[in-house]
């Protein structure tokens, strides 16, 4: 009996020491998420979202061809125009000048279309926010741009109105009245809904805000004339079509 007491307790000890010790495989994999992954910044899609935790990533976990992000790329480019500067001016001279984007609101709402569709489409499980313009090479201040007129129209438009935006410049020929109300509530109703959000600067609770006012009456009337006011949808052949506008974002030193 004494004999085997004493050759059972070094396997107690090495089975006690296998659970302390973590797997090392398992350790580097969560070592290597952690340096890939950071808290989302403050003011991203999801930071007024309790709860959710949102993950801020370096870039989806999906493979584009260079021709497919080239033309993203080039569809953000397009949307955002830098003010041309005199020939000559130095970095510094360019700041104290000014750094002034010209933001036409339908490239910019087609640019994040077509950005989050090719992510979901090739993402097999939710993704999280991501660094946009480091992932197509766009440039910080371009995304930021449009990112900043994004968020001041979600801002000072009611969640229902700006999502009726979106779905509207979604489709360039335009809808009829019953179409577009009908599809308003598919996107709104869609679980996706939440993963094409923080694309165009919305978080969930705006998303379920908009969802509400679908429920009552005369819903739509009432965004329509909103958005009539506020000049961003027009008539043409029986179909509303969204009606563009142009921003300009920029900075300057003093």
């Amino acid at each position: 009996m004494a004999t085997r007491k004493k050759q059972a307790k070094p396997q107690r000890q090495k089975r006690a020491a296998a659970r302390k010790r973590p797997s090392t495989a398992r350790h580097q994999a969560s070592a290597r998420n952690n340096k890939k992954k950071r808290a989302a910044p403050k003011g991203s899609a999801w930071a007024d979202t309790p709860s959710r935790v949102a993950v801020w990533t370096d870039e989806p976990n999906i493979v584009l061809s260079a021709s497919e992000k080239g033309a993203l790329a080039a569809r953000w480019r397009d949307a955002a125009r830098q003010t041309p500067l005199p020939a000559g001016t130095g970095a510094a001279q360019a700041l104290a000048l000014g750094v002034n984007f010209r933001v036409n609101l339908l490239k910019a709402f087609e640019a994040a279309w077509e950005t989050a569709k090719a992510v979901i489409k090739g993402t097999a499980v939710a993704h999280a926010p991501f660094d946009i313009g480091g992932w197509l090479d766009v440039g910080i201040e371009t995304v930021g741009a449009i990112n900043a007129i994004f968020a001041s129209l979600v801002q000072r438009m009611r969640p229902i109105d700006y999502v009726t935006c979106l779905v509207l410049s979604n489709r360039p020929d335009g809808f009829s009245n019953g179409q577009l109300q009908e599809a308003v509530k598919t996107f709104l109703d869609n679980p996706d809904a939440s993963h094409f959000a923080w694309y165009f600067a919305l978080t969930e609770d705006r998303i379920r805000r908009a969802r509400e006012v679908t429920e009552g009456p005369n819903w739509f009337q009432t965004v329509l004339a909103n958005l009539r006011k506020d000049n961003f949808v027009e008539e043409r052949d029986g179909k509303l079509i969204f009606k563009s506008r142009n921003f300009t974002v920029g900075w300057s030193g003093d």
